[in-house]
């Protein structure tokens, strides 16, 4: 027997709606949020055009007025000429071309203090008019000071590379770029609970929340290597995508001591981390396949950078299959099933490559516990001429899917045996059916093919 629940007439599904005075405050708070992604904008200018070292003191209240004289601009370049970056790569500057960088960094400064104006005024004006809920000045007067730190960290920074560096210190930048980013989030988050209410009875389901919170995360870590490409400028370093130098993965990957500090240290490793966090990023329900030789489950250096890796990004190892091929899983099992374990803990999946063609059991399969298992393209290509083919493939789907074991079949020609693994079963198909091997990325097309046109 089943209850129906009485409709309740005082449970109202229709939106709240934002009061006047809350939908001012959370249109100042929309404005301050995008003065800091402007913010960020010209900061990427700034280190674009190298221009971050040009000023070399810190002067929150006298350094609002440029230099106005000769003797002015003479004095802020002969600062300038005292710093290591300077004899290093700008030694035949002009004064002129430091003028130029000069003016990069100066606004770029100067929009911060505006910023901090642009945010405490109006903040003191709604508390005095009553604008502003009391409950919500805490939490905005934790954003201001947050925002005077950022200036700290940015001086912070630009202190890095006064000294003992031609750059900034790439943590220090990298710090400064998530500060900068968090403190956008957070305004704009408190803007939109102001401005757009929360409905109620109408809350995301909790798997689509899980997705957009695991989809910024990625963002963010993505935005942070890429912090560190630019700390390291390491963004030239190969030029070439999926396959860099010829390689899925830069031999000089891990070149940092400890390994840990590879993705923070290590030139290739920054760029790769990055190209791949951003392909992921973009592509939620794209994986990687990889595909290793016996040498690599032997191998410490490996190890080393995949481990980094996955320790600097989280999320990303649930995304990658690590494939190994059957006569490599059955001339030693146990070692291989510590590799396996591994990286299962990391949360990765294991493929079986060319299953068949060592003939090992089943039950080696349930031992080192892998997630697919792909079936030889010399069974699977004769499948539809074929009886002895056709019964073998089939048993081993069969016997895959009883395991909870995905399938996928190899060199598949064309529709007639696709049919025929359909029917039986298999998860996936790859062959000449489907498309030969390249550097192409299918996901990148259909992504530009779905933007829209401009004139």
């Amino acid at each position: 027997m089943t209850s129906i629940a009485p409709f309740s007439p005082s449970v109202s599904t229709v939106p709240e709606s934002a009061s006047r005075g809350e939908r001012d405050v959370a249109l100042w708070l929309f404005g301050c949020a995008a003065m800091i992604f402007l913010m960020v904008m010209i900061g990427g200018g700034t280190r674009l055009t190298e221009s971050g070292l040009s000023i070399t003191e810190w002067q929150p209240i006298a350094g609002v007025i440029p230099p106005s004289s000769d003797a002015d601009w003479t004095r802020e370049f002969d600062h300038y000429k005292a710093i290591p970056q300077y004899r290093a790569i700008h030694a035949s500057m002009t004064l002129a071309e430091f003028k130029t960088i000069f003016c990069w960094e100066y606004v770029h400064r100067l929009w911060g203090r505006l910023i901090g104006v642009a945010f405490a005024v109006p903040f003191l004006w709604f508390l005095w008019t009553r604008r502003l809920a009391w409950s919500l000045a805490p939490k905005l007067a934790v954003l201001f000071v947050l925002g005077g730190l950022q200036g700290a960290l940015g001086w912070y920074m630009v202190k890095s590379g006064l000294a003992d560096r031609i750059e900034v210190s790439q943590y220090r930048l990298v710090a400064h770029l998530l500060a900068a980013v968090a403190l956008y989030i957070a305004i704009l988050w408190v803007a939109l609970d102001l401005g757009f209410p929360r409905m109620s009875g109408h809350a995301a389901p909790p798997t689509v929340r899980r997705a957009l919170t695991s989809l910024l995360v990625l963002a963010l870590i993505t935005l942070a290597a890429g912090g560190f490409v630019a700390g390291l400028r390491a963004g030239y370093l190969y030029n070439t995508f999926p396959l860099m130098n010829g390689y899925v993965v830069p031999p000089d990957y891990a070149t940092a001591n400890p390994w840990y500090l590879n993705p923070f240290e290590s030139l290739a490793a920054a760029q790769f981390d990055h190209r791949v966090l951003a392909e992921l990023a973009a592509t939620p329900n794209v994986q990687l396949s990889l595909n290793i030789s016996p040498e690599t489950t032997m191998d410490p250096d490996w190890w080393a950078g995949i481990e980094s890796t996955m320790h600097a990004h989280p999320g990303v190892a649930e995304r990658l299959i690590v494939e190994i091929t059957e006569t490599v899983a059955i001339q030693d099992i146990d070692d291989l099933r510590g590799f396996v374990t591994r990286l299962k803990n990391y949360g990765s999946r294991i493929a079986i490559d060319d299953f068949g063609a060592g003939y090992t059991s089943f039950r080696n399969l349930r031992k080192l516990g892998v997630d697919i298992v792909k079936i030889d393209g010399a069974f699977v290509q004769n499948i539809v001429h074929s009886a002895d083919d056709r019964a073998f493939v089939q048993t081993l789907i069969d016997l895959a899917r009883r395991l909870n074991i995905k399938t996928v079949a190899e060199w598949v020609q064309d529709e007639e045996a696709a049919k025929l693994l359909r029917d039986w079963g298999c998860d996936y198909i790859q062959g000449r059916l489907i498309g030969l091997a390249n550097g192409d990325r299918p996901w990148a097309s259909r992504r530009e093919a779905s933007l829209p046109a401009t004139g």
